[in-house]
């Protein structure tokens, strides 16, 4: 799950935080020792996801110093680091340069078996999504592939109430 608000860690390294995502998944050992002297194996795993993210200098920076779109590349690394079936993502790429919103957005479609995302930028959603689903006070306005929904759709859909 990637959370609107990203649940990092500002102290840690980005390495750390994306490390967070398997917690679970590794011994207490194995978590311990990686915090204070990081496996290559898990830094060349973590470095990979950093490479396609176009944050490859950022492995051992603060988090505290990054931007608001470098960090929401963080939280959408520990995600796909953590792997899964299904993958939720709230506004994930909000804070993201346009230019690197698409590839963001591609990585996390093509990151887990089912993503649901919510975006408020229809061009995005509706340019990297196979399915849409539109929500109005509260309901399913509609839920269409992507070439089923036209502009009056769209407009009745923000039409204000």
């Amino acid at each position: 799950f990637i959370h609107q608000d990203l649940a990092l860690v500002p102290q840690l390294s980005v390495f750390h935080n994306i490390c967070a995502g398997r917690l679970d998944q590794q011994t207490t050992w194995h978590n311990l020792v990686n915090l204070l002297k990081p496996r290559a194996s898990d830094v060349a795993a973590v470095q990979t996801l950093l490479d396609r993210l176009g944050m490859a200098e950022h492995l051992f920076n603060s988090v505290a110093m990054l931007s608001g779109g470098q960090m929401q590349r963080v939280a959408v690394a520990r995600a796909l680091y953590r792997g899964g079936a299904v993958l939720l993502a709230d506004e994930p790429v909000a804070a993201v340069d346009p230019a690197r919103a698409g590839l963001v957005l591609d990585l996390l479609r093509d990151g887990a078996q089912t993503v649901v995302v919510s975006l408020h930028d229809v061009a995005l959603a509706l340019a990297h999504f196979d399915r849409i689903l539109g929500l109005r006070d509260g309901g399913i306005a509609f839920d269409l592939p992507v070439a089923e929904i036209d502009q009056g759709m769209l407009e009745a859909l923000y039409r204000p109430c």
